[in-house]
């Protein structure tokens, strides 16, 4: 059986399965062998599978591979977010563990709506642009930037703005059991921003 290589920030990438779905995923195996998508790999890296692959080295049945093709000059992040509009769409998670999934986007979505900037602005300006792109006295980001982040992030969730704003008032709050038992879908997003409201 081949041996295949685990990059645990892939791994852990994406939200792992319950003990159910796990359970429901190995009595499956073992009933009618390996059926399905097979377990995509980047570089030796397993990219999707990782559940399979275990419980295929668990009971010793054979899985067919298939190398991920993101180009010569793909990162990890390229493979991050092919996992996102891959994995997302196929598993049922709640919005708030979507949320924190392309959560992890956000620096990156930040960068690129920085380089389209400077772009622009050495268009518009030529040899005197400096090289700054606009953003608040402190150097924060804008709150046009801040809104375009947003909805990048929500669109990526699948979910509305309004909800990653819900969702970040919460997670930027002192209250951390609360925030656990969000990211556990133990309280939904609106009933914990609106208890976020009354602790201020």
């Amino acid at each position: 059986m081949k041996e295949l290589k685990i990059n645990p920030e892939l791994r852990d990438f994406i939200p792992p399965l319950s003990g159910e779905e796990k359970k429901q995923l190995e009595d499956s195996l073992l009933k009618y062998g390996y059926k399905g998508a097979p377990i995509y790999i980047w570089n030796g890296y397993i990219v999707d599978g990782h559940n399979r692959y275990e419980l295929c080295k668990k009971h010793n049945i054979e899985f067919p591979t298939e190398e991920l093709i993101l180009g010569d000059d793909a990162t990890i992040i390229d493979v991050m977010e092919w996992m996102i509009n891959t994995q997302l769409g196929r598993r049922n998670l709640p919005p708030q563990q979507r949320i924190a999934v392309v959560k992890k986007f956000e620096k990156k979505i930040q960068e690129q709506a920085n380089t389209k900037k400077e772009e622009s602005n050495q268009q518009f300006y030529g040899n005197r642009y400096t090289g700054k792109v606009d953003c608040s006295p402190n150097g924060e980001e804008s709150k046009k930037d801040k809104y375009h982040t947003d909805k990048e992030l929500a669109k990526l969730a699948g979910v509305g703005t309004g909800t990653i704003a819900r969702y970040n008032r919460v997670m930027n709050s002192d209250d951390e059991e609360l925030k656990k038992k969000v990211l556990a879908d133990e309280v939904k997003i609106n009933t914990a921003y609106e208890l976020s409201l009354i602790h201020i």
